[in-house]
């Protein structure tokens, strides 16, 4: 199994609610893909993600959101890292999910400095309480 991180979370703008979600490319060897299809599935409403096919046979993309379970999503990956012929030790799945969640909070904070930024450009704060 190889893992990459093809998009990471975004602040958008001020229109956007949330932050815009990562997507997470898993590539596996196509004859365990039923398998890995399986563990995403059974992790995937618990863990608040939504995944589908990739380009090619073999690969998996996790979408992952605000609210999605970042350890749920851990457990999946490392339920897959399990099969025949993977390749990521369980240390290279924890890494991966401590650094979204590192990158997840970035990305909150952004929005969050963003969109106060935004208020006060479109002057919604109100002098009258100063």
């Amino acid at each position: 199994m190889e893992l990459h991180l093809v998009r990471d979370f975004g602040a958008g703008d001020i229109e956007a609610i949330e932050v815009s979600p990562a997507v997470l490319e898993i590539e596996v060897e196509p004859r365990m893909v039923d398998e890995a299809d399986r563990i995403l599935m059974m992790h995937s409403v618990p863990g608040r993600f939504v995944y589908a096919a990739g380009r090619y046979p073999g690969q998996l993309r996790v979408e992952i959101g605000e609210s999605s379970d970042l350890d749920r999503i851990g457990e999946a990956l490392l339920a897959i890292t399990e099969l025949p012929g993977s390749t990521p030790p369980s240390y290279a799945v924890r890494d991966l999910i401590a650094d979204l969640y590192r990158r997840r909070e970035d990305a909150l904070e952004r929005k969050e400095a963003d969109t106060i930024e935004d208020e006060i450009a479109l002057e919604l704060y109100d002098d009258e309480d100063w």
